[in-house]
């Protein structure tokens, strides 16, 4: 059943407006995420540092406490597919049952090859000139062991 705004109304609402601005969204969520979002960064413009100190512990907790979640959901994730994709469901066709697919594993292979290629030209293309212009001087004599470090990465 729908109310006059266009809302469902039930114990299932939906509360997506139907036009304007919030358009598609909730709108009590989505001012809720722009509210969050605009503290974060008052708060960083106002303070610089403290922001960076408390992101840098925060950053540095989760590092340190987390990393085998991180691991551990990575792991299940992945031998999740497998199982999926070795099971009985990894038979279903996506469409119908005389439906061709649109591309050739080949084409399928090379567009992830061409996908993590651009990927890697993104990621570089703004690593490689932050490394270049850091002013460490790492690399200012030979046998550096911090150069050497530095280039491993």
């Amino acid at each position: 059943m729908e109310e006059a705004d266009g809302m469902k109304s039930g114990p299932h609402r939906r509360a997506t407006a139907p036009g304007g601005l919030w358009k598609g969204l909730n709108p009590g969520m989505a001012m809720a995420a722009k509210g969050v979002v605009l503290v974060f960064v008052l708060a960083t413009v106002w303070d610089v540092e403290a922001a960076g100190t408390v992101f840098g512990r925060v950053r540095a907790w989760i590092e340190g406490t987390l990393d085998w979640f991180y691991v551990l959901t990575v792991c299940a994730t992945l031998f999740t597919c497998l199982l999926l994709a070795c099971s009985r469901f990894g038979r279903i066709r996506l469409g119908d049952e005389d439906a061709a697919p649109e591309f050739s594993r080949f084409s399928w292979l090379a567009m992830l090859f061409s996908a993590a290629v651009g990927i890697g030209l993104l990621f570089f293309s703004i690593a490689e000139p932050i490394f270049y212009f850091d002013n460490s001087q790492a690399a200012g004599y030979p046998n550096n062991p911090i150069a050497d470090l530095a280039g491993a990465t």
